[in-house]
């Protein structure tokens, strides 16, 4: 499916998505994040489904008669301050799917992790989902009314969030550039633009040096000499705020403009770009929610999402989006979309082998302890692959043009492994697209480099001319060395990288609802359009002990 151009204007930052046929744009950006209770001490748990014994992943734990609460991570686990154990408090925990229960803080150990066992709650198949409405409604129905009543399901004014925002990265299942912050979100409601009306205050930043941290692959997205790309897509630096970016990647808070490949503006362009069917009837917060699958599929891409809607008002509680693309399928086009929407329907059987592109998971819920029926932001977590292009372990560090011998001199970085076999067909060399030719090679052992004689009476005047000109500049030049079956005493190939794959993940967990800070000085608001992490983010002074905490991870996951 071919799509234009779209666009969102922020106060100074400027989002663009181009979309073409062999690749996708999603906005997504930077790193960053925080801790405020006191490192003393924190009581640890695990949630696990009873019956299956996998981990039960962004379940809310809220602390009863505090209105406080944290999000279970990926791999179940959580973390409470030891503090709260002394006050006689209890866990009330819920999640989409499974039964609500208490568990006593008493029952926690801050020594060692405690597994908590929560039961599933029972699942009707979409063949007994009792009528609403007097009548049958379709899946396309059932989202379209969902979409129609976000203005009376979702606050219209101002109210504030206090959360825990992190930014991290999977490598081998181990967490890496772990950032973490306290953040309060002063929002003006779901009438106004969030890019541009919502701002927020930093309660503090840290990045936590107890987790690896790997400064190549937390550097901004390369597209020029392909350090660190998007796998299949593109993530332009834009030099904005990752926070803003994140925030974008919510399709239901920006129903309005345009989010992301291929929800875009969701109120406008969900329902036509995509097929529904309803699964069945499940349980949140003892209330009965639809359960809807989602998918799509266009030019190798395909998406397997879900939503979750609220029986009776309509109100959609959770969205989990994920695009993959499409790496080989022996079957036609009309087929392979028969498998992806099987496969979205919840039939494992495929035959389309795939690789994740992005997931974004946003749910939403009721104001704990309050008469107040609207529904605001839970969590929001936004994953994407990225490969890194590692350095080469053997490489060129330098290339250096000799105006008086006109010869090219090489440096490396270590030796040849065997420097008298070289010769003159082991380097190609292009010049503007020609081939240079070479007339000797000799290797200099005290300085570890290669001299490359040209042999000028084969070149091209011009060339000759453009390449050895005073005013010539290499490393702006289109001057490519390559090298045949060089190799150090390691084995390493001269330039060849190393290539890994990542997981990078940003998110955040609303930890209470409060009220709309008003007539707060421009001064202490964070600045939208630099990083989290930069040095000249005001930090808002809280006055005396913040009762907040952040939930940081295990380093290493379940």
């Amino acid at each position: 499916m071919q799509l234009g151009p779209h666009k969102i204007m922020t106060k100074k930052v400027y989002l663009e998505a181009k979309w073409s046929r062999g690749s996708l744009l999603f906005l997504a950006l930077f790193f960053s994040l925080v801790s405020y209770a006191q490192e003393t001490g924190y009581l640890t748990g695990r949630l696990v489904d009873s019956d299956s014994g996998e981990p039960v992943v962004f379940a809310t734990l809220r602390l009863q008669g505090f209105a406080l609460g944290v999000i279970s991570d990926k791999d179940g686990g959580f973390r409470i301050p030891i503090e709260y154990k002394d006050k006689g408090t209890s866990l009330e925990i819920s999640c989409l799917g499974y039964q609500t229960q208490s568990f006593p803080l008493s029952g926690l150990s801050a020594q060692n992790s405690t597994t908590i066992r929560i039961k599933p709650a029972a699942f009707e198949l979409n063949e007994s989902v009792v009528t609403a409405k007097r009548k049958r409604l379709t899946s396309e129905q059932i989202v379209q009314y969902a979409l129609n009543n976000i203005p009376s399901n979702f606050p219209t004014d101002n109210f504030g969030l206090v959360g825990y925002y992190r930014d991290y990265q999977l490598k081998e299942e181990e967490y890496i550039n772990l950032n973490e912050a306290l953040i309060e979100v002063m929002d003006m409601g779901f009438q106004s633009l969030d890019p541009i009306n919502t701002h927020f205050l930093l309660y503090e930043y840290k990045q936590n040096k107890a987790f690896e941290v790997d400064s190549f692959a937390a550097k901004p997205y390369d597209y020029k000499q392909w350090d660190k790309v998007a796998l299949s897509a593109e993530v332009p630096s834009y030099g904005g705020n990752e926070l803003i970016l994140l925030r974008v990647h919510n399709a239901i808070r920006n129903h309005e403009i345009n989010s992301y490949s291929y929800v875009n503006r969701i109120r406008k362009d969900f329902i036509p770009r995509h097929d529904f069917k309803l699964r069945g009837v499940t349980d949140y917060d003892n209330k009965k929610v639809y359960e809807i699958g989602i998918s799509m599929s266009t030019n190798g891409f395909w998406v397997d999402g879900r939503l979750y809607i609220d029986q009776n008002t309509f109100g959609i509680r959770r969205m989990d989006y994920s695009v993959y693309k499409a790496t080989r399928t022996d079957r036609s086009r009309e087929d392979a979309l028969k498998t992806v929407r099987n496969r979205a329907y919840g039939n494992p059987e495929s035959k389309v082998r795939s690789e994740l592109l992005y997931r974004i998971n946003v749910e939403y819920k009721e104001q704990q302890g309050s008469d107040d029926s609207k529904l605001y932001l839970n969590y929001i977590s936004f994953e994407n692959v990225f490969r890194l292009n590692r350095p080469a372990a053997f490489r060129i560090d330098n290339l250096v043009l000799d105006l008086n011998r006109r010869e090219l001199e090489i440096w490396l970085n270590v030796p040849p492994a065997e420097p008298e076999e070289l010769s003159k067909s082991t380097f190609q060399v292009e010049f503007l697209g020609r081939k240079v030719p070479i007339e000797d090679v000799v290797f200099d052992p005290n300085k570890n480099t290669l001299r490359l004689i040209v042999d000028r009476g084969k070149l091209n005047k011009r060339h000759v001319q453009l390449l050895f000109s005073p005013d010539f500049e290499v490393s702006s030049s289109k001057l490519i060395v390559t090298a045949k079956r060089l190799r150090d005493a390691e084995g390493n190939k001269l330039g060849e990288r190393d290539v890994e794959d990542l997981r990078q993940f940003r998110e955040f967990f609303t930890q209470q609802v409060v009220p709309y800070r008003n007539g707060v000085r421009e001064a202490w608001k964070m600045n939208k359009e630099i990083p989290l992490f930069d040095p000249e983010q005001p930090i808002y002074p809280l006055e005396g002990q913040s009762q907040f905490w952040m939930n940081t991870p295990l380093p290493k996951r379940n």
